[in-house]
């Protein structure tokens, strides 16, 4: 029992989720759900940058004009999004919401979940698991090694293992990620009306708390949109006059300079490079002014 108990201290200290609010080593696992909840509240900021890992990898320290946390969740639905800005996002001046080229924005209510008030039974649970004791040790490790964490103060992810793995030239390994890509992406794509509503939703949101919304559109990669037919450009044509509907002043970053090669690595085709986010988000703050 005493054991348990001091196991129990000791993940609730450390806090390799960040859960608690008391981690002061680092996150170093991927938990953007938990810990970006209480780094929101401890970092001093008046925007705040949503969306999914693309957003996520966006360094808003490079960002000049205003102090932005980057509340980007890898892998995260539109209506995660949408939850976490309902809680999190009150008072701040400006909201920068990127979304990709046909993404779904379903209203799924059991997302909010993820975000709801710890009640005792899960601080417990966080605290005794078998996992976080793991992560417990993973964290004081990395840490007593000088490891960089996996995560920002300002909720930026760590780009360094990003730029490793898919720096190096592999040209059949960047064909094979984009049509995988191109096949995921385009099989869920859909214009039905309930495919907006969390869209919908968070302007609705924003505009009721006074907030400036500005929503743009991620870069695609040259060999991505080379391989859309053109049906699917089609597709994805129908879906942007829709987001237009709710979006009149959408940025489209889709198409232009920032879809070129250099603002992407050599094989992942999907997130382009932490600068250009920044220099995407200078664009949007000048043109706003």
């Amino acid at each position: 029992m005493g054991a348990c108990m001091a196991i129990g201290l000791l993940n609730y200290f450390v806090d390799p989720y960040n859960i608690y609010g008391n981690n002061r080593l680092g996150v170093y696992i991927s938990s953007e759900r938990e810990a970006k909840q209480n780094l929101i509240k401890s970092y001093p900021h008046t925007a705040v940058l949503l969306g999914n890992s693309k957003s996520a990898l966006i360094s808003v320290a490079d960002v000049g004009g205003t102090v932005v946390f980057n509340g980007g969740i890898a892998g995260a639905s539109m209506s995660e999004i949408y939850f976490f800005a309902q809680r999190y996002v009150v008072d701040q001046n400006r909201v920068f919401l990127g979304v990709s080229l046909g993404q779904q924005g379903g209203l799924n209510v059991a997302d909010q979940d993820v975000f709801r008030p710890l009640t005792m039974s899960r601080r417990l649970g966080y605290a005794l698991s078998l996992k976080s004791t793991e992560y417990t040790i993973k964290t004081i490790s990395k840490y007593a090694q000088g490891e960089a964490s996996s995560l920002g103060k300002d909720g930026t992810q760590n780009p360094e293992k990003w730029f490793k793995a898919h720096s190096k030239t592999d040209v059949d390994l960047l064909q094979y990620r984009v049509e995988e890509f191109v096949d995921g992406w385009i099989s869920q794509l859909s214009t039905a009306p309930s495919e907006f509503i969390a869209f919908q939703k968070m302007k609705e949101l924003m505009q009721a708390r006074g907030i400036h919304l500005d929503v743009f559109i991620y870069p695609i990669h040259p060999d991505i949109r080379a391989s859309f037919t053109p049906h699917q450009w089609q597709q994805l044509e129908e879906w942007l006059a829709e987001m237009r509907k709710i979006y009149p002043e959408i940025t489209d970053f889709s198409r232009g300079g920032y879809s070129e090669y250099d603002h992407f690595t050599a094989t992942d085709p999907v997130h382009f490079m932490p600068k250009t986010g920044a220099k995407m988000i200078e664009e949007l703050i000048q043109s706003g002014q």
